[in-house]
């Protein structure tokens, strides 16, 4: 029930979004935009024709882009990046975990993940690299590898 009302939500958002789209009010929908949740934008630009989404991805703060990617089905999500500069890709996915960041990189094309690839600084190619070195069905390609350091002093309830 609560999944039928959520999806009708995004209905009636999505229909908002194209009135105000059609009718030039960038301004209102990039506002919308930001006001919802990364899965419902994702789920806005899954349900859009190519041309729509390319014009509501343009509307979305950088900022917002890596959580957005995070959410977007594979062939979607492909799409968009490969129509991104490398170097925003990059800043797309910098505050992603590990693991997503693998699953995300090792779904590109080829030549889409070289040019993103060189546009990282060393420290993050090598961690995208050494993640994505696992085979997909194994539990290496699904961990995060993101530790933590404590001072001695620091109790476990304070993390």
């Amino acid at each position: 029930m609560a999944e039928a009302i959520e999806t009708n939500s995004v209905r009636g958002q999505l229909r908002t979004i194209n009135q105000a789209l059609s009718e030039g009010r960038f301004v209102s929908v990039r506002k919308q935009l930001h006001e919802m949740p990364p899965s419902d934008v994702a789920l806005i630009l899954e349900s859009s024709p190519t041309k729509t989404r390319d014009d509501l991805w343009e509307l979305l703060d950088s900022d917002f882009h890596g959580d957005v990617i995070e959410e977007l089905s594979e062939e979607v999500r492909n799409g968009i990046i490969a129509k991104m500069m490398p170097a925003k890709v990059v800043d797309a996915l910098e505050d992603m975990d590990t693991d997503d960041l693998a699953e995300t990189l090792s779904s590109l094309p080829e030549e889409v993940l070289q040019d993103v690839l060189q546009s990282m600084d060393a420290q993050d190619r090598h961690r995208a690299e050494q993640a994505m070195s696992y085979g997909e069905e194994t539990a290496g390609f699904i961990m995060n590898t993101d530790t933590i350091t404590l001072r001695p002093e620091v109790s476990i309830d304070v993390v």
